[in-house]
C-alpha cells in the first residue's frame, strides 16, 4: 500500500488505539453498492487485523485495512481534524512535490 499519513493523523490513530486498549485502527468498507460514486469507509479500534486485512504501520500508527479500504486508500493521504473529543479523518489526494517548487 502506498499511502501516507499526516503527523496529526498518525498521532490521532496512536491516541485512539491507546485510549481504547487496541493495537491499532481497522479501516473497512461499510455496506453500500460498489456501483455508487463513493466508498463508505468506517474506522474503529481493533485488537488486531481481520483475516484478509493488510497491516500498515506508518509513523508508529498501525492500520488494518480490509481489501476494499486498501484499494480505496492506494496513493492517498490520510489527514485528520480534532476538535475536543471529536476526531474526523479525511482521505486526500497526495500532492507530488517537484524539486525546487
Amino acid at each position: 500500500v502506498t499511502m501516507m499519513l499526516t503527523f496529526e493523523a498518525a498521532e490521532a490513530i496512536r491516541r485512539l488505539a491507546e485510549t481504547r486498549g487496541a493495537e491499532g485502527l481497522r479501516i473497512f468498507r461499510a455496506g453500500g453498492s460498489l456501483e455508487s460514486s463513493g466508498v463508505d469507509l468506517r474506522i474503529e479500534p481493533a485488537a488486531g487485523p481481520g483475516p484478509r486485512d493488510t497491516v500498515v504501520e506508518l509513523e508508529g500508527a498501525q492500520l488494518f485495512l480490509d481489501p476494499e479500504a486498501e484499494r480505496t486508500m492506494e496513493g492517498k493521504l490520510l489527514d485528520t481534524e480534532v476538535k475536543g473529543d471529536d476526531v474526523r479523518f479525511a482521505l486526500l489526494e497526495q500532492m507530488d512535490e517537484e524539486p525546487g517548487a
